[in-house]
């Protein structure tokens, strides 16, 4: 039996690590160490996941762990506190200061939680727990937050590396959706797309109002959906959504939000495309997502790109432009403009379309 739960832990690290801190998060797979013995740093205990600026070679051990940025103990299948849990705490509190590491990871391969190796405290990211895998940028952001203070818990970032976090656990999270839509009959990928938006654009009218110090704490809003019945969560939903049709100027997400209604509550006629299970797995999806407002990148299409075929792309006419290209090369053309003028009018050429015709020129030629 032992021998079993073992094997099926190696698979998921093993579906951990291509899927998610290869796939999703871009992180060099040589960079990445799986359950290999350091002798000289941790005795025989191995470390589950290790995470370097350096590949690993089988030779350059010393190289390796000096550059580390992430250490992960994985227990597959078992629940936050729990027996296995607290066993990984336990290991990573003595593992992580022999590896140089001033923080360390314990995941269930589904729920991850940041820990300070001094305070055995749980890290936060710009105030919000750190309750996924992240880029190797943050890595190194806390490892060096917390070697300069080691009692810090909590870890800012600058706008730029909010876009970074937050475009690649939005990502992520679009695969974890994607993941839920197998199992959903949907007409086709354009009301996947618009369901998506609708579902979105819930949680990010709460943040805006917020924002705006506009929220009124007598009616409904995304947070207040929640409940551990699924059936109450979609009953909420689909009053919330009622609300912002009738009383909002969110006016221009109507449509979609209406997709999301008759989705997971039916339109008289049909009964409803979701069941009420994977309408609370879908909402507690992307409730992890926020915070979404002020990310730096276009939130929507993000989900266009995710859902939509090739075929259905060319169809629209577009491939969208992510918004850190744009921001940047805007900056760059822009830079000798002190002030708006609205009547020095002006386009930038979507570069994506540029190059294709870079392309096709130098064909020509």
């Amino acid at each position: 039996m032992a021998k079993i739960k073992k094997k099926q832990e190696a698979l998921s690290v093993s579906r951990l690590i291509n899927e998610v801190l290869v796939a999703q998060l871009s992180i060099p797979f040589r960079q990445i160490v799986n359950d290999t013995t350091f002798s000289k740093y941790t005795g025989s205990k191995r470390p589950d996941i290790l995470i370097s600026e350096f590949e690993y070679n089988g030779t350059n051990d010393e190289q390796y762990i000096k550059n580390l940025v992430a250490y992960a103990e994985a227990k597959d299948d078992c629940k936050v506190d729990d027996k296995d849990w607290k066993d990984a705490l336990k290991q990573g509190k003595t593992k992580a200061p022999k590896l140089g590491l001033p923080y360390f990871i314990v995941t269930n391969c589904k729920t991850t939680y940041f820990y300070n190796a001094k305070t055995l405290n749980q890290l936060t990211l710009n105030g919000n727990p750190i309750r996924e895998f992240q880029t190797i940028d943050i890595y190194r952001l806390i490892k060096n937050k917390l070697t300069e203070n080691p009692d810090l818990d909590s870890i800012n970032t600058n706008v730029d590396s909010i876009s970074t976090i937050s475009e690649a656990i939005f990502n992520k999270k679009l695969w974890e959706l994607a993941g839920v839509y197998r199992g959903i009959n949907f007409k086709d990928n354009v009301q996947k797309i618009d369901f998506t938006v609708g579902f979105v654009a819930l949680e990010y009218f709460e943040e805006k109002e917020e924002i705006d110090d506009n929220k009124d704490a007598s009616k409904v809003y995304w947070s207040t959906c929640n409940d551990e019945v699924a059936e109450k969560i979609k009953n909420n939903l689909s009053g919330y959504i009622s609300r912002l049709e009738d009383e909002t100027t969110f006016k221009e997400f109507k449509n979609v939000m209406e997709v999301v209604r008759i989705a997971i509550s039916g339109d008289g006629k049909n009964k409803p495309l979701i069941g009420v299970d994977d309408v609370k797995q879908i909402y507690g999806i992307i409730d992890s997502m926020k915070p979404l407002h002020g990310t730096g990148f276009d939130l929507f299409g993000a989900v266009y790109e995710m859902f939509a075929s090739s075929k259905e792309k060319k169809d629209f006419g577009e491939y969208f432009t992510r918004r850190h290209y744009t921001h940047i090369f805007s900056k760059l053309l822009l830079q000798d403009e002190d002030v708006y003028n609205k009547k020095k009018e002006f386009s930038i050429i979507d570069i994506t379309v540029t190059g294709l015709i870079q392309r096709t020129w130098e064909r020509v030629a």
